[in-house]
């Protein structure tokens, strides 16, 4: 499982790094100079779109004609790829998160925000991995090539819903808070977060067992 771990990795690495790099770059500039740190949110949902691409590329030269010859189960293969997606995720909330301390460090608002965006970061990695919990099933059923449309449509609604959602985020907290008194901002905070996160982890885990399920019934 390491070997398919690291052919996807190197795959990814020797395609799309230059465009990640551009973009890290890109993303920072905007949010340290256009007053959009929600922007870096979106590199959650960036990390994920790499390891959907593996299989484009598998697909594309038929991969799985020749990985199924090899002493590995579907569990295995398929759950490569979702392993590979959280580690993409993980890294990208971490560093999403480090440069959003450290434009808040440049703006002076590391105390008043600090929360605000790690909550904001864990929400987000809730909703991607529940977004990718339903890609990856599209893409094993009907081919990662036909879903890749239905990924374009996504990654412009979840843009949309963050532009939108970013200003009427802490409206929506306020009117909470004052819904349910007997609940302080930090504990609402962290109910929203863990609840999210929660549900993206539990729809992730149900898409696995549902792709390999798909895989292990397709022949190649």
């Amino acid at each position: 499982m390491l070997g398919l771990l690291y052919k996807d990795q190197m795959t990814i690495w020797s395609s799309y790094r230059k465009n990640f790099l551009l973009i890290i770059f890109l993303y920072t500039a905007m949010a340290f100079t256009m007053d959009t740190p929600f922007m870096l949110f979106a590199l959650l949902f960036i990390g994920g779109v790499y390891t959907t691409s593996t299989l484009v590329f598998d697909e594309q030269s038929h991969w799985d004609t020749y990985v199924r010859t090899l002493p590995v189960s579907p569990r295995q293969i398929v759950g490569a790829k979702y392993l590979l997606a959280l580690i993409w995720m993980a890294g990208s909330f971490v560093l999403a998160e480090v440069l959003l301390t450290l434009c808040d460090l440049y703006k002076g608002q590391v105390t008043e925000n600090l929360l605000y965006n790690l909550t904001g970061c864990l929400v987000t990695l809730g909703f991607v991995m529940a977004y990718y919990a339903l890609s990856y099933i599209l893409s094993y059923k009907i081919g990662a090539v036909r879903a890749r449309s239905g990924v374009i449509l996504a990654i412009a609604l979840i843009i949309a819903i963050a532009l939108v959602g970013s200003h009427a985020l802490e409206n929506v907290l306020s009117s909470l808070f004052y819904a349910l008194p007997v609940l302080d901002e930090t504990t609402l905070l962290v109910l929203i977060a863990g609840g999210s996160l929660a549900m993206g982890l539990v729809l992730f885990m149900i898409s696995w067992c549902i792709s390999t399920a798909i895989y292990a019934k397709k022949e190649y």
